[in-house]
């Protein structure tokens, strides 16, 4: 029983089509074996990059220490193969995580015809495999280029399989004679698994590589093929243009090629290259815009849903293309190019990935949070593919990360845990459950991924609107209790129980955390003084304090966290609701340092004199500057709550 999803597939002749593509079920045995396998054997094929080299270097460099040390001159390999046939059981891999597995032999030249590989012995799986390195060096990057299709009857021929009229990467097919012909030097898989008493009775050959060493492990997987009928292959991360399409369908018996998500390699083929320049040169004559304008329009996300307005107000439609020079001189060079190809009189031979395709496609995220950090991986699904899924380039900002082999081991572990717990299927059902219950009419801003792409503005720039007014308010809520002229306190003394007149006392600026007083009746002394202890005690004084305080440092996070959405991150709106409601408790408590109001520095006070007289001080407080700028600071953070409540509804 298995699930399935509907895909846009690019045909021969340029136009999309839905077609259905079966997702591999934790109920489907061989789906389960296929997983469990590649997750296996990605590892060695992930090791042969550094963590086997550099293994067993290091136990050469302790082998010839010790052996300088006691007189002999002896080395740990002879060439580089270990001694198998005096049934020398390899150097053990269990110090590098590899605990059942050890090496027989590795070949570390590398060159444009070699290559390095080794050969393991995988006691727990009862498996020889044979691991080929991808690309690495500059001689690889050679090989790698080396695109034209060359013939491959003679190989064929010499090997036991019909290729009559197939081709391959030219590249490729180098690398894999010669290491075809290194194995057939070595004999080393003929002597554990060949003959009448073979060295390993009862395993299996397995053949596996990334990247580069997949098209290699393709390509010696059909040349060993009819010596070896049991074994399988499996291609991490193959090259797109490998191998002719019967061929490709002939692999589909014993390889299985992996492809992780956006990876640029399976689709890298000189077709899908020659479609992505004349698509790019024909984009370029249906921009409507100036290209400046343009860049930070791209750079801003939009979900899919959204897409086709986008480019609406962006392009031009084909039929619409103005007659421009650009454009003239781009329908003169494809008419030069149509005339090359057919006075050319060689043919177009289509390359393609071997074997079935397993898929690894994206379909959600998880966050992973400890004490400090916050982590989010993506979620995939397994779905089975065709070769043809992969005849266009996807340009992808993951697309040279997902090529990774560390990214892709990740991914198939995560996949084969998902299989273990059953639970393979959660995300799409959970991605269904939300699109059923969510509005269809929700704004592109909302549904956006949240992926970090500095200066891209992926709210739009109506996220700047808050942004500012709370950046303004942080500002003049600073500088309002942070100077001691928040209030004015003017104070009349009344002699109780004397019939003498009223006279003023000294008008006192009152702050927050400080006081002001004045020389005379209209000049301030300049310099600000801490407040007594009895006055610190004041209930009214101690919130609008701590009101401050809070207002300050939230005000902070807040207005860091409105830059950084509003110029890098694109929030949800759940986000939005929170940074809505951290505004509105922001703007309470600027308007709780008001509680200076009402506190004992602007209240009646009786003070009892010398000699039995008492003196009543009747004072009023109006707002000083700080109170006025405190006030345009309230305001402002209310109507940046209520712009950002705009994202929100």
């Amino acid at each position: 029983c298995r699930g399935s999803v509907f895909a846009l597939d690019l045909d021969h002749d340029n136009v999309y089509k839905l077609v259905r593509r079966d997702i591999l079920s934790t109920e489907n045995q061989f789906d389960k074996a296929t997983i469990s396998e590649a997750a296996h054997f990605v590892r060695h094929a992930n090791a042969i990059y550094d963590y086997i080299p550099d293994y067993i270097t290091k136990i050469r460099r302790k082998q010839v220490a010790k052996d300088f040390c006691s007189g002999f001159r002896r080395c740990l390999f002879r060439g580089h193969e270990l001694s198998s046939r005096s049934g020398d059981k390899g150097i053990s891999l269990r110090d590098i995580g590899f605990h059942h597995t050890s090496v027989l032999y590795l070949q570390e030249v590398n060159g444009i015809a070699k290559t390095p590989y080794c050969i393991l012995l995988d006691n727990e799986w009862k498996t020889v495999i044979v691991a080929i390195r991808g690309t690495r060096s500059f001689e690889d990057i050679i090989v790698d280029l080396q695109l034209t299709p060359s013939k491959m009857d003679y190989v064929g021929r010499r090997c036991g399989f019909d290729a009559s009229g197939q081709f391959c990467h030219k590249g490729i097919l180098t690398r894999s004679k010669w290491i075809y012909d290194d194995l057939a030097c070595h004999q080393i898989l003929n002597e554990l698994l060949l003959g009448e008493n073979p060295r390993c009775a009862g395993y299996r050959l397995v053949i596996t590589g990334h990247s580069l060493g997949a098209g290699c492990a393709t390509l010696i997987s059909l040349m060993l093929r009819q010596r070896f009928p049991t074994l399988r292959c499996y291609a991490f991360c193959p090259p797109g243009g490998l191998i002719t399409e019967r061929l490709a369908e002939v692999c589909e018996d014993f390889v299985v090629s992996v492809v992780n998500d956006t990876d640029i390699i399976p689709r890298m083929s000189h077709d899908n290259l020659e479609r992505l320049k004349d698509e790019s040169l024909e984009t370029l004559a249906r921009i409507k815009t100036s290209k400046i304008k343009l860049i930070p329009v791209l750079r801003r996300p939009c979900n899919d849903r959204y897409l086709a307005n986008q480019n609406a107000k962006l392009l031009f439609s084909k039929n619409e293309i103005p007659n421009t020079k650009y454009f003239n001189k781009l329908q003169a060079f494809r008419e030069l190019k149509a005339e090359q190809r057919e006075r050319s009189s060689s043919i177009r031979i289509g390359l393609y990935p071997a074997g079935k395709i397993v898929y690894l496609v994206k379909t959600g995220t998880t966050k992973e949070s400890t004490c400090f950090t916050t982590t989010e991986r993506g979620i995939y699904t397994a779905q089975w593919a065709e070769k043809t899924d992969f005849n266009e380039i996807l340009l992808s900002s993951t697309a040279m990360r997902d090529h990774s082999a560390d990214c892709l081991e990740e991914n198939l572990s995560a996949v084969l845990l998902s299989f273990a717990t059953g639970n393979h299927h959660q995300a799409d059902d959970d991605s269904k459950s939300e699109a059923s219950g969510s509005d269809m009419s929700i704004d592109c801003s909302l549904v956006l991924e949240s992926d970090f792409v500095c200066c891209s503005r992926p709210n739009g720039p109506e996220a700047f609107v808050p942004t500012i007014l709370a950046s303004v308010a942080l500002v003049q809520s600073t500088l309002s209790v942070n100077w001691c002229a928040f209030l004015r306190r003017d104070a009349t003394a009344y002699p109780v129980g004397k019939d003498i007149p009223p006279h003023l006392g000294d008008d006192v600026l009152l702050g927050v955390w400080a006081y002001m007083p004045q020389t005379d009746e209209s000049v301030d002394s300049g310099y600000c003084h801490s407040y007594p202890m009895e006055v610190i005690h004041d209930p009214y004084i101690t919130v609008a304090r701590a009101s401050a305080t809070v207002c300050w440092i939230a005000g902070i996070i807040a207005v860091v966290a409105l830059w950084f959405g509003s110029s890098c991150v694109s929030f949800s709106r759940r986000v939005w609701a929170t940074m809505c409601v951290a505004l509105v408790l922001l703007a309470s408590c600027q308007g709780l340092v008001f509680l200076l109001l009402a506190s004992s520095l602007c209240e009646k006070a009786y003070i009892f004199l010398d000699g039995g007289e008492t003196l009543m001080i009747d004072a009023t407080c109006s707002l000083a500057w700080g109170a006025k700028v405190g006030l345009v600071a309230l305001v402002c953070w209310v109507i940046a709550a209520c712009t950002a409540a705009m994202f929100v509804s």
